[in-house]
């Protein structure tokens, strides 16, 4: 369908199918950060705990003959509690060399008026993949992954070609 409105609507076709495209998150902060890496929440009163609870630490080496990068392994962290990052801390895994941050999992915990607080479970697997259920606090997570830099920035030309 986005094929057909940008070929016919936009006079555009391919529009939507550029390299860039699908490109729209990024662990790169967290990787930065390293182990320690916290969420800012404070401009959303709403949001009372946010626990990252899976990560995927993803190791890449350039084969010798080919000379292309590829994955090796994935070394992966799970805890409920919300150390799965912390889990790299004085292992093998260190950030921004040949190992990258592939995917992450966070639950991000809501005051509600309810008397149990509401829990959004998020999943953000770069380049194209923000999983989450999109009932309730969608608006929210959405503030959440922009304000801590893990929502890349699309040329904005594009944006409003795209949308008159």
């Amino acid at each position: 369908m986005a094929d057909l409105f940008a070929e016919h609507i936009l006079g555009r076709p391919g529009f939507f199918s550029g390299s860039d495209a699908r490109d729209l998150y990024t662990l790169d902060p967290v990787s930065r950060a390293g182990p320690t890496f916290a969420f800012d929440h404070a401009y959303d009163d709403r949001i009372a705990q946010i626990r990252i609870v899976g990560a995927a630490a993803d190791l890449y080496e350039q084969d010798k003959e080919t000379g292309e990068v590829r994955l090796v392994r994935t070394w992966v962290s799970k805890d409920g509690s919300g150390a799965a990052l912390r889990h790299f801390e004085g292992s093998e895994v260190r950030f921004g060399e040949a190992w990258r941050l592939g995917e992450m999992t966070f639950r991000v915990t809501f005051r509600t008026e309810a008397t149990r607080p509401a829990q959004v479970t998020v999943r953000v697997k770069p380049p194209g993949t923000l999983a989450f259920r999109r009932t309730r606090f969608e608006r929210a997570i959405h503030d959440l992954i922009a304000r801590n830099g893990l929502e890349k920035t699309q040329d904005a030309v594009l944006a409003v070609d795209a949308a008159e």
